[in-house]
């Protein structure tokens, strides 16, 4: 099934959180998640992982965003996907 998952998900994180859901884990643990890319204005490049862990019902817990990222916009993507 996890071979299935990720081949269908733009990301590893974002084929974990529907695997783990799907089978009832609530709590998943990984390194970094992806984020909100410097220039966005831009790229318009936004993780996937954001996304799907604003509407997938798990917990991640994770060391934070990878620094190469835009993090205060990061954390207002995040709020923003959970208020919505």
């Amino acid at each position: 099934m996890l071979a299935v998952c990720v081949a269908l998900s733009p990301t590893l994180h974002t084929a974990y959180a529907r695997v783990v859901s799907q089978v009832g884990i609530r709590v998943f643990v990984t390194g970094g998640i992806g984020g909100v890319h410097r220039g966005v204005e831009a790229t318009m490049d936004i993780s996937a992982d954001l996304t799907e862990l604003g509407r997938t019902p798990v917990a991640v817990v994770c060391a934070g965003v990878k620094s190469i990222l835009d993090i205060p916009r990061t954390l207002e993507f995040l709020v923003l996907c959970v208020m919505m």
